[in-house]
Order: C-alpha cells, then structure tokens, then sequence
C-alpha cells in the first residue's frame, strides 16, 4: 500500500513501489505541473486517457487552429506520456497512428473516456471532425483504442455525427453520448438525440432526450440514478440569415436502461457551464454563458459565476456561493466527500466565436459551506483555457491537458491530480 504520509509533490523523484515500478505521486487534490510539451507534440482540440497502471495517451487533435478560411487539418497521432531522462520534464513520445477507424482517424473536438472492457482497460473515442473550421459533417463513429495491443479492439457507428460534444461515464459502466454539433456549420446542430454506449458489449442505444438546447449543453453521473443532463444553445436564424442563440435551462434525467424523463431546469438559462457529481445524487453546476434572450450567435458575451447544486432526491435546485471568477467553458472534476475542483475557462464565450481570456486559478467547491475557494497557489497554464482535456481513472487521479482560446496560446501545459495509490510508469 501507498504511504500517504510519504507522498510528495508531482515532478520530485519518483516514488517506488515493493514491485520496483517506478510511479511519480503527487500531494491528493493537489495539481502538480508536469512540464511542457515540445512544438511537435502540441495539439489543439485533442483527447487524453490514463489507464492502469498509470499510463497517460493523448490522441489526434490540431498542429494548430489556423484562420478561418483555410482551417487546419486534423490529425490520428497518438503520443503515450513518459519521462525522458530521470530528473527531466516528462513528455509526451509518439507511439503510432490511428487505423481502422469506420471515419477518417484523423480529427478535432473528438470526446473520450477511460473504460473497461471486461478486465481490459481501454479508451473509449467518439465523433470529432477532420478540420476545425472548414465546413463539413462531423464524425459519426465509436472505436475502442486498447493501449495494450495499441489498436482498434471494437467500433460501430453513433446515432449521429457529433463534434465539441461531452462524455457521461455512468455507474453501471455505460458511457452516454451527448450534446455538440452534426457539423460545424449552424443548420446541422445535434438536438433532442443522445447514445448510450455499452462498451463491454459494443452497443449503441439511441436517446430521444427532449430537449430544446444543443450545443453547450452538459452532463455528470447521478450515481444510482442514471445521468442529468442540461442547458446549451437553442439556435435558429432571422429572416436576413443571422445566426440566433438563447441560453435554455431544461433538463432531463437518463437512466441505466436508456430512458430519459423531464427534471427540474436551471435556476437561470445556461450553456458552456462545468458540470459535475457531488456526491451520491447531487450535481454542482458553475459558471457558464447566460443569454437571457436572444442574440447574434455571432457575437462574444462575458461568462458569469453563478453556481447551483442540484438534489435528485426532491428534485431541486439550490444556489450556492458563486464562483470567485466567473467562467465558461470550464470543467468539473468530481473529489472525494461531495467537493468539486473547477479548473480552466474563459471569461468571454459564445456559440460561433472562440472563447476569449482564458481563466488559469482552480477553485475547490465544499459542500459544508457551499463555498468556493481559489487555489491562488495553484494557478498555471495546466488546465488554463477552454475546454481542457481531462482523463480519470478510480485510484489512479486525473490528468489535465491545458484548454485553448482565440489567442491559439500553444496547447502545451500538461498536469496531474494527485490520487492513492499514485500514478504509476
């Protein structure tokens, strides 16, 4: 067993295990920074599994966002992390490409999850695109990567094309598929539809969720109840052709078996807003894009801090002490005891245009006080941005790639959550 006493901070000399296994640890619900990738391994829009015993794959992604007339091509590269030399930066070496995918391997703004197959742990990688701004459909195909035999184990195709959509791994082993676009364009917009992949048996179960948002849309697990998912961007165009967006606040509850059923909405209209589980039955939303009517989609509106805890017992919403900077775009990262740790986001955000400013302080959400507090100790570029890449595994704590925003900062920054027992090499 891990010493907790002995854990040290990430990037120190490795901890080993009675095995001799190397690892690295890190103090718990503590970020560590574990260095900066080189040019060539940079990726925008890319995803990022850690399975047992600690290994960390990112795959596909951008070189670059490029302009939006030319846009940049995707790629199917997937790097494993690992240390270079003892006492230098780890980083991230390319192990090989993707093949044998039903779509194209190549792509951007993919979704992914740690899973496991039987006793075989796996990624799980759905939908993407194979160019960020060039117009076109986006993928509509689920493949299993097995890190062990570094190929494709299992793939079927999804319901729809989706990209810039969002991951619900649930407590039974399921993994619901949800929200994003059909393409990047504003007539093909995913909507009332969700799938519900069963990666042991290779599965795809079609959802009608009912809902009026799309796009910026978000979900977490109820635990025992399945998953709730809310908001996004209602979307239709004006008579000259001008792209419109409101915030929603409908909400649905999933279960195990696929069936979804109308739950309390929001508190206030929101889209692109972290989402998390805080505790058994409870769901902490924070932050997030409040259009109170409807506007140019076009346009680039500040986030809020606003913060709501969700009850699935009595079917309620609270609201909770506000974030101290407000966010979109961010994600929520469910600890021990009901706290929640938000990391990244954006100040400004909007439906067509790339979020702005990026926000690089966490803040750890307690259930006791219903507070948030900034971890102004632990702000860095790990994490920092919109959308940042985040991988879990039970036991093994979680990874963090750094988000992205209009300035096309260098998607460079890689952290890690400390969890027992520690990560291991």
């Amino acid at each position: 067993a891990v010493d907790l006493d002995a854990l040290t901070a990430y990037g120190e000399a490795p901890f080993t295990l009675d095995q001799d296994a190397p690892v690295l640890v890190s103090e718990l619900d503590r970020i560590g920074d574990l260095g900066t990738l080189g040019p060539a391994q940079q990726r925008f829009l890319r995803v990022v599994g850690i399975v047992p015993p600690g290994k960390v794959y990112m795959l596909t992604g951008s070189p670059e966002l490029g302009s939006s007339t030319a846009g940049t091509p995707a790629t199917a590269d997937i790097y494993e992390l690992s240390s270079l030399d003892d006492g230098e930066p780890w980083s991230f070496e390319k192990i090989g490409d993707l093949k044998g995918t039903t779509n194209p391997p190549a792509r951007v703004s993919a979704a992914a999850s740690s899973v496991l197959v039987g006793d075989t742990p796996m990624i799980l990688v759905t939908g993407g695109r194979e160019n960020f701004w060039v117009i076109g459909p986006s993928h509509d195909d689920w493949f299993l990567w097995d890190p062990a035999t570094q190929e494709i184990a299992d793939k079927g195709r999804l319901t729809e094309g989706r990209s810039e959509h969002f991951h619900v791994p649930l407590a039974n082993g399921t993994v619901l598929v949800a929200g994003g676009w059909a393409t990047n364009e504003g007539g093909g917009v995913v909507t009332n539809f969700a799938d519900l992949i069963d990666p042991t048996r290779g599965t795809v179960e079609e959802i009608d969720l009912d809902l009026p948002g799309d796009s910026g849309s978000n979900g977490a697990s109820l635990g025992a109840d399945g998953a709730l998912v809310c908001g996004g961007f209602a979307t239709s165009f004006d008579l000259a052709g001008t792209p419109l967006a409101t915030s929603v606040s409908d909400c649905v509850i999933v279960n195990f078996q696929g069936v979804s059923r109308p739950a309390a909405a929001l508190p206030i209209p929101l889209a692109k807003f972290a989402m998390a589980a805080a505790g058994e039955g409870k769901v902490l939303v924070a932050g997030g894009i409040n259009w109170d009517g409807t506007k140019d989609a076009n346009q680039r509106f500040s986030a809020v801090n606003q913060a709501f805890l969700y009850d699935a017992g009595p079917d309620t919403w609270t609201a909770v002490s506000p974030l101290n900077d407000a966010r979109s775009a961010a994600v929520g990262i469910s600890l021990a005891n009901g706290r929640v740790l938000v990391v990244g986001g954006a100040s400004q955000d909007g439906v067509y245009q790339l979020p702005d400013g990026e926000v690089g302080c966490p803040e750890v959400y307690t259930p006791g006080n219903q507070r948030f507090a900034r971890l102004d100790d632990q702000c860095g570029s790990w994490g920092a941005g919109a959308a940042p890449p985040v991988a879990q595994w039970p036991g093994l704590g979680t990874v963090l790639l750094k988000g992205y925003t209009v300035q096309e900062d260098p998607q460079d920054a890689v952290g890690f959550l400390g969890a027992a027992p520690a990560i291991g090499q």
